[in-house]
């Protein structure tokens, strides 16, 4: 519905590269105000307390709003995507984008993409499922540390940074075989393909912050902030860093509307007295961490030509670690509310599990 809005109300009468009064005003009055509302009353309705399920509903409502921001500043996108009606609602209003072939064409679902989509999914399935079994013995934070997961401060104690390294890679799993499955769904539903690579193994092969960033870990808020927030930015000022700084900036709060949709109670659980899944988070965190992070992209845009050598002296996956180790200071400020809330274990729902269960002796 809220596409349908977008489409007449800003895309049909939006030109390249400018903004208009009128997608202003359906934009910012009415497509995103409800887009970031709806989850919260359904979720509060249903009283879903599953964390995992709640990324599935916070998800579409993040995409929406990028999609917006990207029609309301003309924004170029493929020629399908704004041809139709339904080429649009398609292009918008699932979790991921469409494929589209050279000519900016939508690309149709075939036998061999399908299983190869069922295929990436099932073994991200068995992943994390291995890693769930040797993670969840201690409480997904395998390494001693004498800090505590959700502190708000900057910690280099190795421990910390080991459980947060820990963290990442299981939540990037979780990512990965959840979005091969939406894909399949998608596909299915609709007859074409979507982009389901969302990550592409951020923890071992990145090259740098920015590959790090924009390439490897979560392409779908990578690709809407690039829309969205980036190319806008950068049109308007012509300066790459400060558009880098402000699609960071972006996405601390994006990721601050997710910790309050993620963690917020429901009117069951604020009755509930003794409420298992209830978890109150400190605020603010996803700034400073994503903040953190845009600096360290500033940073390699100024130094990076100078610290060039490093990548022929040390193999690819020493120089992913170094990357990883620069976010990992304040990693927990990302991954400790997750960890504590039950997040990997809400998942444990869809895994092939072995579990032991006490045998009764007559």
């Amino acid at each position: 519905l809220l596409s349908v809005v977008m489409y007449w109300g800003i895309v049909r009468n939006q030109k390249l590269r400018t903004t208009s009064t009128q997608g202003v005003l359906v934009g910012y009055g009415l497509v995103i105000p409800l887009s970031l509302w709806i989850p919260f009353q359904v979720i509060n309705w249903l009283d879903i307390r599953n964390v995992g399920y709640r990324l599935g509903f916070g998800c579409l409502p993040l995409t929406m709003t990028l999609c917006c921001l990207e029609a309301m500043h003309g924004c170029d996108v493929p020629p399908s995507a704004t041809e139709s009606l339904f080429g649009y609602i398609l292009h918008t209003g699932f979790i991921l984008r469409p494929k589209y072939d050279d000519k900016g064409r939508l690309v149709k679902s075939t036998r061999e993409s399908f299983s190869a989509t069922n295929r990436m999914h099932f073994i991200g399935v068995g992943i994390f499922a291995l890693l769930f079994h040797l993670a969840e013995p201690f409480d997904f934070s395998p390494f001693p540390s004498s800090r505590p997961s959700n502190e708000i401060f900057v910690t280099f104690e190795l421990g910390q940074m080991n459980n947060t390294f820990t963290q990442a890679l299981m939540l990037n799993m979780t990512l990965f075989f959840s979005m091969y499955g939406i894909s399949a769904l998608g596909s299915v539903l609709t007859g074409f393909q979507f982009h389901d690579t969302i990550t592409s193994n951020p923890m071992f092969v990145s090259s740098s912050p920015s590959d790090f960033w924009g390439r490897r870990w979560n392409n779908l808020i990578h690709s809407g902030l690039k829309q969205g927030v980036y190319k806008p930015v950068r049109w308007n000022t012509g300066n790459k860093h400060l558009a880098a700084f402000a699609a960071f900036f972006a996405s601390g709060i994006i990721h601050e509307y997710m910790w309050a949709l993620w963690f917020f109670n429901t009117d069951a659980e604020m009755a509930d007295p003794d409420c298992t899944t209830c978890h109150h988070v400190i605020h603010g965190k996803q700034l400073l961490f994503f903040g953190w992070n845009g600096i360290l992209i500033v940073l390699e845009y100024l130094l990076g030509e100078r610290l060039a050598f490093l990548k022929a002296i040390f193999p690819r996956l020493v120089t992913s670690h170094l990357v990883v180790l620069l976010s990992l200071p304040v990693g927990h400020l990302f991954a400790g509310d997750m960890t504590l809330s039950g997040y990997f274990k809400h998942f444990q729902v869809c895994l092939p599990l072995i579990k032991a269960t006490p045998i009764a002796i007559a």
